[in-house]
């Protein structure tokens, strides 16, 4: 079974049982408070449709308490957990304040470490990052390791944001970025400078994208 087969499986299995518990009245309850309709989770449960990201993200809040992420992406509750559910990284011009989603975790196979994910809000990075998506991200700790025209999360005092980079160097120290969206006609670049230089800034984080979690599964 593939994991968007699991995650729809376990959906529905969320849905008898929450509404079993008095969380939610019925069906139609149920779809109203994914943001959807009885309709389209009929369609999921027929096998005519997917879950979508967004109603992913509305379940894991509406399963608050009840359910882990990791039972809804199709995994014993009793598997490790290895990835830490974070903020939406604003796929825009500007950058958004980071708020974190209540240190959620979940596994993913094949994937070890200290690992964040990151669902993606915006149009900036189309046609390669829609909105919706789900990054999973590990953090950037040498960041002599950063390469020019890579995608990266960076996350600030200010905020969450994913864009390209361009690097600018003086005498090999990072002492600034360009964050390009690939959506560019739209969003301009925006440029980031480093007084002191980016290995002693205490106030920016990279993360580099490992895996991508869209509407047709893992990628």
């Amino acid at each position: 079974m593939n994991s968007r087969r699991k995650i729809n499986n376990r959906l529905l299995i969320i849905r008898d049982k929450l509404i079993e518990k008095g969380v939610v009245k019925n069906k139609t309850e149920f779809a109203d408070k994914l943001g959807s309709y009885s309709s389209i989770i009929g369609k999921i449960e027929s096998g005519e449709r997917n879950a979508s990201i967004d109603v992913i993200i509305k379940l894991l809040d509406l399963c608050d308490g009840h359910f882990t992420p990791n039972y809804l992406f199709g995994f014993d509750d009793n598997e490790i957990n290895n990835i830490v559910f974070l903020t939406e990284a604003t796929a825009g011009s500007s950058i958004s304040k980071e708020q974190n989603h209540n240190g959620d975790r979940f596994r993913v196979p094949n994937l070890g470490g200290n690992l964040f994910a990151f669902p993606i809000k915006g149009d900036s990075m189309l046609p390669t990052l829609e909105n919706g998506d789900i990054l999973i991200c590990n953090e950037v700790v040498d960041k002599s390791n950063l390469k020019n025209d890579q995608i990266y999360v960076i996350s600030s005092n200010d905020g969450v944001n994913v864009k390209r980079i361009k690097i600018h160097k003086h005498n090999k120290a990072i002492i600034g970025l360009t964050l390009i969206s690939d959506n560019y006609k739209f969003h301009p670049p925006v440029d980031v400078d480093f007084a002191e230089g980016l290995h002693n800034s205490p106030f920016y984080r990279l993360y580099k994208p490992l895996k991508r979690i869209t509407e047709n599964g893992l990628i």
